[in-house]
């Protein structure tokens, strides 16, 4: 996937969708920066995306 593919695949994860609705922006411009600085600069470049999952399940209360 790209770089952008990927950022839209972060945004769609229900943590992320939460925590916009209560004020908070999780990917900030300098963590994106950071991102594309990892990626090589190039945000259209298809790289293969793994990484082990961790996951804590739960509903986040109101």
């Amino acid at each position: 996937m790209d770089l952008d593919t990927y950022f839209t695949y972060l945004r769609s994860w229900s943590a992320y969708q939460t925590a916009r609705r209560r004020g908070f922006e999780l990917l900030s411009d300098d963590l994106l920066a950071d991102f594309e600085r990892a990626w090589g600069g190039d945000r259209k470049v298809v790289k293969a995306v793994r990484y082990r999952i961790f996951l804590r399940i739960g509903k986040v209360r109101d």
